[in-house]
């Protein structure tokens, strides 16, 4: 299913999904449960798939889902 049927389905334009997807944009609960209703999943469920498969190169987290840097990150930051 292409990302347009997807937001058809959903209710939801391409972009933004499209936004979600490369993490630029963070969804609200309750499309959190409409993506999830979508998949035929629980937002639990969701979650689980996403905390299970984790980040890839190309789709870091993005924005308050980041991990916090520690401050060893910080000073090799700050070093640049």
């Amino acid at each position: 299913m292409s990302q347009v049927e997807f937001g058809e389905h959903c209710g939801f334009y391409q972009t933004y999904l499209s936004r979600l997807e490369r993490g630029h944009a963070n969804p609200s609960l309750n499309a959190l449960e409409v993506i999830a209703a979508a998949f035929e999943i629980s937002v639990f469920d969701l979650f689980e798939e996403a905390r299970v498969s984790g980040p890839t190169p190309n789709n870091k987290p993005a924005g308050r889902l980041a991990r916090p840097a520690s401050s060893k990150d910080r000073r090799t930051l700050a070093g640049r």
